[in-house]
């Protein structure tokens, strides 16, 4: 296989017995060479963003976020909108790992200043980013088993959608406040 010394030199035995170690810096490092960018993340966006583990799903986010900034046009006109759809599927797994997805996705499109610039992420999308939360809520997916993990996702999605500088309303604004402020109380206190 193409780079294969190159990539067996670099994730080795040891450096693949790190989990963060592999999701964060490994795949990055794979994913430099141009064959294999697509590959990973679509194996981040349709498999590890779906596994049963919350700490995989948080970590494949955190990966998909870096390979995205290697390949942005696909990011956003591939798995962007996958995303997005998946965030409101009936599997609260589906849903979580979605939605941590699109946050991380945008935090890294910020980073890379593709967020002001119209060419990556057009105003449709910006919209689509920027309702999420309130969608989210709207549709009530906070609720049953699993909206104590949906919660701490919709929080990481403002957080990144702040970080990303994503242009809000002032409208948009205070239903992020909202949001906010509803996920603090937590259901188990008086």
């Amino acid at each position: 296989f193409k780079h294969g010394i190159a990539i067996l030199t670099t994730a080795d035995y040891y450096s693949l017995g790190n989990r963060s170690d592999s999701f964060l810096n490994l795949s990055l490092d794979v994913a430099k060479f141009e064959e294999y960018q697509t590959p990973i993340i679509h194996q981040l966006s349709d498999v590890k963003l779906l596994h049963w583990d919350i700490d995989i799903r948080v970590l494949a986010s955190q990966s998909l976020s870096r390979v995205s900034k290697l390949n942005p046009c696909y990011s956003t006109t591939t798995i962007l909108p996958k995303l997005l759809d998946q965030c409101f599927h009936d599997d609260i797994v589906v849903r979580h790992g979605s939605l941590l997805g699109v946050a991380e996705i945008v935090l890294a499109f910020g980073e890379a200043n593709l967020v002001q610039q119209s060419g990556v992420l057009n105003e449709e999308k910006k919209s689509l980013i920027a309702e999420l939360v309130p969608a989210i809520e709207k549709a009530r997916l906070y609720r049953g088993r699993g909206g104590e993990i949906m919660r701490s996702a919709a929080c990481r999605m403002i957080e990144c959608i702040s970080l990303a500088h994503v242009p809000l309303t002032v409208k948009q604004q205070v239903r992020h406040l909202d949001s906010i402020d509803a996920c603090l109380v937590h259901p188990n206190e008086n």
